[in-house]
């Protein structure tokens, strides 16, 4: 039996290698361990374990919701960004269509476009910074997807708030921009992006967190299309 040819040069993903005196933050490991709270609540429901859960999270969901300021229709479950980032290119990525993303950067958003037989155009990072500005002159009417990582994976560095608002208007609206925030948490500068605000504004905005580095846990949250009024939002709780 023969594969499909756009799989077959897919590399395998290469997770990240613990090294003496470093902390790893890859993996989704946190080396401070899950919340006692977070144990408790499994101890407590370990005789549920062979039960299918709520497949709609709505008790979590609702939750989020009070928590972020949206609505319930706002959150999907979901198992890991990278599902995430598979339902997007699985629903907008044709073959031949391409993928824009930085040289440097999660390997994943590569992974997902030849997943679905789309190609990928890359933009040069500068200082381990992904410069927004130059995605724009590799645009192309076929262009479905441009993932970003902010901060960026693996070098640590983000871009700004002014940069990332005289971006968005730029792009397409028909172009799905992906902004994978999985170390937002580490992020404290005060000229971060406030994604959540702009999520309002810009349709095409998906937004995904994690809080498998910060909080330990396993559990995701991802964010789903809103029919009402269009918008889209990804918040993953993983």
């Amino acid at each position: 039996m023969q594969t499909k040819a756009n799989i077959q040069d897919i590399a395998p993903y290469q997770p990240g290698v613990l090294k003496t005196g470093a902390i790893k933050l890859a993996s989704n490991e946190n080396p401070l361990g899950s919340s006692p709270k977070a144990l408790a609540a499994l101890k407590e429901n370990l005789d549920k374990l062979h039960l299918y859960p709520d497949g709609g999270c709505i008790r979590l969901k609702n939750a989020l919701a009070a928590h972020y300021g949206l609505t319930p229709e706002y959150f999907l479950p979901g198992n890991g960004s990278d599902e995430i980032f598979h339902f997007i290119t699985g629903a907008f990525v044709s073959p031949d269509d391409r993928v824009l993303t930085a040289d440097v950067t999660f390997s994943e958003y590569t992974f997902a476009a030849k997943l679905f037989a789309g190609a990928v155009d890359y933009a040069p990072i500068t200082d381990g910074k992904i410069q927004l500005d130059a995605l724009l002159p590799k645009i192309t009417p076929r262009t479905k997807v441009i993932f970003l990582a902010n901060p960026n994976n693996p070098t640590g560095a983000y871009f700004t708030a002014a940069k990332f608002e005289n971006f968005l208007p730029k792009v397409p609206a028909e172009i799905m921009v992906v902004i994978d925030e999985a170390y937002a948490e580490y992020a404290a500068a005060a000229d971060y992006p406030d994604t959540l605000r702009l999520l309002k504004t810009f349709k095409n905005l998906p937004v995904a967190r994690i809080a498998s580095r910060v909080h330990s846990l396993h559990t995701e949250i991802k964010c789903r299309y809103r029919d009402a009024g269009n918008a889209w939002a990804v918040y993953v709780d993983c």
